[in-house]
This record gives structure tokens, sequence and C-alpha cells, in this order.
């Protein structure tokens, strides 16, 4: 039997009558299930890879901005004999914080202003929630503002490696000065990065 299109393939059944005809190279609905299947597979093994790979670059960043905090702070004191900037603990309209100034604001000297109004440094690539409203994702120790550094470990009981001077602002619910509130949610999960007393970064 003679047919005028090279591409089909004809199969025959057994008392040799034609059968329905496929063109070489075409998938079946199995193979095709198949394919689709894999490609789920293979997505769901690789996805959280890549969620917990983000994850991590987020918190990579948010400790590399709380060390140029923690030098400008290192600056700030050579300035000032030692004592640590006697901020609130986050800038309005955050509620609370004794009519300090802020902490981006003191350390503009050494920390300047990307804008005229705060720096992405004191923004953590986590934070959807507290930088769009104040300016900072990092809360500031008020029980060690204005404090002499040397004189830490005593009024603490600790050294200074064990003692927070900023820490990520999330899972808390803030009063705003309107009488709002704001609920900020964890950065990291179930991590935090916190800045210590002696200049060094820890998640925990």
């Amino acid at each position: 039997m003679s047919r005028s299109r090279k591409t089909d393939t004809v199969y025959w059944g057994p008392a040799g009558g034609e059968m329905v005809s496929r063109t070489p190279g075409a998938f079946t609905l199995v193979e095709l299930l198949v394919v689709i299947g894999t490609i789920a597979l293979l997505m769901g093994i690789t996805l959280p890879a890549l969620s917990g790979a983000r994850k991590s670059a987020r918190r990579a960043v948010c400790a590399a901005n709380l060390r140029q905090v923690g030098l400008a702070v290192q600056m700030y004191l050579s300035d000032h004999s030692n004592r640590l900037p006697n901020a609130r603990f986050l800038p309005e309209p955050i509620a609370g914080g004794y009519q300090r100034r802020p902490l981006n604001e003191i350390l503009r000297r050494y920390l300047p202003w990307d804008d005229g109004e705060t720096s992405e440094v004191y923004a953590c690539p986590g934070d959807r929630a507290l930088y769009e409203v104040c300016g900072m994702s990092y809360a500031y120790e008020v029980w060690i503002s204005g404090e002499v550094v040397s004189d830490l470990t005593e009024l603490w009981g600790a050294n200074l490696s064990e003692i927070w001077l900023m820490y990520d602002g999330d899972d808390y619910r803030y009063d705003l000065t309107d009488g709002a509130k704001l609920v900020v949610p964890r950065f990291h999960g179930r991590k935090r990065n916190s800045l210590y007393a002696d200049g060094h970064v820890e998640v925990y």
C-alpha cells in the first residue's frame, strides 16, 4: 500500500486491516505524563534547596549590615570618650524612646544617609514592615544606651561578647505614635542576627 506522506507509519491489524497511523517522534500520553512527573519531582527536590539558599543569603546581608553599624559605633566611641550613643531603640513613628534621637541620626556622620532620610545599611533584606515605617530594621538596646563601654561588664555582669548592642527588630508588635499597632514578622524564620558590644555579629 502506498502513502503520499512519508512521515506516517502504518500499523496493520491481525486480519490485515489498517489501524491508526502515528507520526514518528510524537509523544504518547504515557510518555508525556512520565516527563511531567519527572519535572515535578526535580522541582520538588530543588525548590526547597533554592529557598534555603535565599534565606541564608538574606541572613548574610543582614549580618554584614550589622557589622557596618558596629564599625560606625566604634568610630563614635573613639570620638565620645568610649561612651555609647544615647539613642532611642527605634526611630519614630515607633512609640517610646524618652525623647532621645534615633541611632541612625546620631551615627549619620559615620554612616551617611543614602537619600536624605536613612541608609540601606539599616535595612534587613528579610524585613517587609519595620524599615518601611521607621527607616531601621534593627532595634538598639536601650538598657546600655549612653553607657561607657568599660562599665558594661560590671553593670551587666557579663563580657562584652555577651551583651547585645543591636538586633533584628522582628517578631514583635510595636506601638506607633498615632496609637496604631505594627506587627513585624520574623525576618529569617527561626534565626536572628545580633550585634554585640564587642563588635561581633552572631546568628542565634
